[in-house]
């Protein structure tokens, strides 16, 4: 329900993001008093091969570290476990989490992170991994992830093992719905949660002209938000919802 006062007052607001989970932003943006539709632009699926991610699930516990740079990654990877016939996981005993909506999937999944960085993004969570030892690293990401981590590591010293656990899938239907309330001006602010959502509503707009004020979560969107063309108002600190509420 939303709040009739707070910050964010009369304010309607679009979130935009990939995949499951969201709730807890829009619970966080109602409670400031904001109007807020959350579409899911892409779904996640599982990859076209599952070979991969299944032997690597099937082994967790022989690696050194399970480094999830997402909650749809660890959900990607409980999924992988089902799918090899292999119902319990067995995490190694150092796990790191991007960030704490990453570690609190991780937490639903049975597993508890041992490392979260203080800035929640790849660069932060490599520097931070580079206080220990190199060792084996699994290394679950969606089809479409950039290599950071995955560079970072291994020029850190860590063996990186990466596949990729689910692949990302526009849905043309919640796209469209963004598109309608854009075009309708029934939006003032944007909430853009990843690139890869960036790039998808860019896309289907087919420029980034109408789009309103941008509040990025983290410095990878707002770079992928300048970078086509989108005003950024405000970057989040953190993926949180109260950090988002704050920016907004």
């Amino acid at each position: 329900m939303t709040a009739s006062g707070g910050s964010l007052a009369g304010i309607h607001i679009l979130l935009a993001r990939t995949g499951d989970g969201g709730s807890e932003f829009v619970d966080g943006l109602e409670d400031e008093g904001a109007s807020v539709t959350l579409i899911r632009l892409q779904r996640v699926e599982p990859p076209v091969d599952l070979s991969p991610v299944t032997e690597a699930a099937s082994r967790l516990s022989e690696f050194d570290w399970l480094v999830v740079t997402s909650a749809n990654a660890v959900r990607a990877l409980v999924a992988a476990a089902q799918y090899g016939k292999n119902l319990s996981l067995e995490p190694p005993r150092n796990i790191a989490a991007v960030g704490p909506a990453t570690n609190r999937a991780l937490s639903a999944a049975g597993m508890k992170a041992t490392l979260v960085p203080i800035r929640n993004d790849a660069d932060n969570l490599v520097e931070a991994m580079r206080e220990f030892a190199p060792g084996s690293v699994f290394l679950p990401q969606a089809d479409i992830a950039d290599d950071t981590a995955e560079r970072g590591l291994s020029e850190a010293g860590f063996r990186v093992t990466r596949v990729t656990a689910y692949r990302t899938v526009v849905d043309e239907a919640e796209c469209a719905r963004a598109a309608e309330l854009i075009h309708a001006a029934n939006v003032d602010l944007v909430v853009l949660a990843s690139p890869s959502a960036v790039r998808t509503l860019v896309e289907d707009l087919g420029s980034s002209d109408q789009i309103p004020l941008a509040v990025c979560i983290g410095p990878r969107t707002a770079q992928a938000c300048r970078q086509a063309g989108l005003h950024v108002g405000a970057v989040a600190d953190a993926p949180t919802p109260e950090s988002v509420a704050q920016a907004a």
